[in-house]
């Protein structure tokens, strides 16, 4: 993982730090053949206020993992004006501050993750499931924590994972099976 860290501000690295981590949560780049590079610079674009809030954690394409916001502070990639029941009770009020968000890159608007941002996924993941101590059951996506999916014009966000349940369950099941090993 290649640390590219947001520049400090209000709009995408508030430097507000985490309560606890109690999920990681799963979303995609809202264009297809997005790099993880690219989507690195919309979210510092970002800090001039003109394109409202948004980052993640990690950025994940086929070449490389970019760390962007430090894992013990709060990125905005969960924002909605209403939570899933799912969200209120198990993380918070605000998912903001206590889930570490992960973008993946895809090729098209199905939004499936290539075998090479799968592996990087499922590395990152094993990692954060270990370091704080997660089963795999709270690796979630975008739709489970705010019941929605983003749109970008005609085409739904965020989807692979949340239209897929038998792939995210798979993808749990390796993260079960590194963490384990």
């Amino acid at each position: 993982m290649t640390e590219a860290l947001l520049t400090p501000n209000k709009w995408s690295r508030p430097q507000r730090k985490l309560s606890e981590v109690k999920a990681i949560v799963l979303h995609w780049y809202m264009h297809p053949g997005e790099s993880a590079r690219g989507a690195r610079e919309w979210w510092e674009m970002r800090k001039s206020g003109t394109s409202g809030f948004g980052s993640a954690h990690v950025a994940i394409d086929d070449r490389e993992t970019l760390l962007c916001v430090p894992y013990d502070e709060m990125a905005y990639h969960v924002g909605a004006n209403t939570y899933t029941q799912f969200a209120l009770e198990q993380l918070s009020p605000y998912p903001n501050n206590c889930t570490i968000g992960v973008e993946l890159a895809h090729a098209d608007w199905a939004g499936k993750p290539s075998l090479d941002v799968w592996e990087r996924a499922l590395s990152v993941c094993i990692e954060l499931c270990r370091r704080y101590r997660l089963p795999p059951t709270m690796i979630v996506t975008h739709f489970d924590v705010t019941g929605h999916q983003a749109k970008w014009g005609q085409y739904q966000c965020h989807q692979w994972f949340a239209t897929q349940p038998g792939e995210l369950a798979r993808f749990r099941a390796q993260v079960r099976g590194g963490f384990a090993a």
